[in-house]
């Protein structure tokens, strides 16, 4: 168990925060298998990504609403030093 340094509750928000940053450099990582995937079914890239990021923050938020305070605590404690790593694009 991560012990929690903050005395303050995380929040969905914040939580879905972290784990968005996370997962948008790990997509973007994969970049160009998506932009090729999405060249196949012949979509619009900057918009289609825009469609599937409001989508993907939304479930995300979702998500950490269900999880207890310190479940988010939790996550975010562990989240925060790794996020903090990833370079700014």
């Amino acid at each position: 168990m991560v012990a929690c340094v903050h005395s303050i509750v995380a929040t969905p928000h914040a939580v879905a925060e972290l784990l968005g940053r996370l997962l948008l450099h790990l997509h973007r990582s994969s970049s160009p298998e998506l932009f090729r995937m999405l060249g196949e079914l012949g979509l619009a890239g900057r918009e289609a990504l825009e469609v599937i990021e409001r989508s993907r923050v939304s479930l995300i938020e979702e998500f950490t609403a269900t999880l207890s305070d310190a479940e988010r605590d939790e996550l975010h404690a562990t989240l925060l030093p790794i996020v903090e790593r990833i370079p700014s694009p």
